[in-house]
């Protein structure tokens, strides 16, 4: 007699179907996770969560435009300074400017 697998197994060796369920699965636990981190990335900007993709592109050049004033009048914001300064100078940052854009 044949032992029957467990269900977990099943579904992991199943047909076409439990495949498609457990990559529709997959796929909105992905999208949710997306859709969690664009709601953080806007909240961290202070960013209304109805942007349009072009709104948000204009935010982000106008944020581009406004670091590289900042980086040419001597202010540079380090995120990782081995890797984007490796051998450099070492200044410190006296300030933070952070703004919202509107």
């Amino acid at each position: 007699m044949r032992q029957r697998q467990p269900t977990e197994q099943r579904i992991i060796n199943g047909g076409e179907k439990e495949k498609q369920t457990r990559e529709a699965a997959l796929l909105s636990v992905v999208r949710r996770l997306h859709d969690d981190l664009d709601a953080a990335v806007f909240a961290a900007c202070g960013w209304p969560p109805t942007l349009t993709e072009a709104e948000i592109l204009e935010q982000l050049v106008a944020l581009n435009r406004e670091w590289a004033k900042e980086e040419a009048s001597g202010l540079v914001r380090w995120l990782r300074l081995d890797h984007q300064n490796p051998g450099g100078t070492r200044t410190q940052q006296t300030q933070l400017a952070v703004g919202l854009l509107s």
